[in-house]
């Protein structure tokens, strides 16, 4: 969990302190706001995912989350995690000049959908 807390706390860094660009704050379009709500969906079911594979911590591994979480992770971990992901997802795209905004929401709900995809295949479930 130390390293996840390292990576929140240069992303923040990132996003507070990266220059006017960092801040833009642009007006959101209609279909930002629809990608945005498209990428925390995906989130959403990433983390639900992420919830069964730590109730069955003998029949699945964590792979994912760039091993923050490690291979056998506990609920409030995951559960901090994503509420924190999400969070930090949501922020950057509202400091993200408009230009990058749809880059970084179509880029995330991309990689997500894929990894949610590979898990549903091995018989990953997304329920609370």
């Amino acid at each position: 969990m130390k390293r996840f807390g390292i990576l929140a706390m240069a992303i923040a860094a990132c996003v507070l302190w990266g220059g006017p660009h960092a801040r833009a704050a642009d007006e959101w379009t209609n279909r930002q706001i629809m990608l945005e709500a498209a990428a925390l969906t995906a989130i959403g079911v990433d983390w639900l995912q992420t919830r069964d594979i730590a109730e069955h911590p003998g029949k699945y591994s964590e792979k994912g989350c760039f091993g923050i979480l490690g291979e056998r992770p506990d609920k409030s971990n995951v559960d901090l995690y994503f509420a924190t992901w999400a969070a930090i997802h949501l922020t950057v795209a509202h400091c993200l000049p408009s230009d990058y905004r749809e880059l970084w929401q179509i880029g995330t709900t991309f990689a997500v959908v894929i990894a949610t995809a590979d898990n549903a295949a091995i018989g990953v479930r997304f329920e609370w």
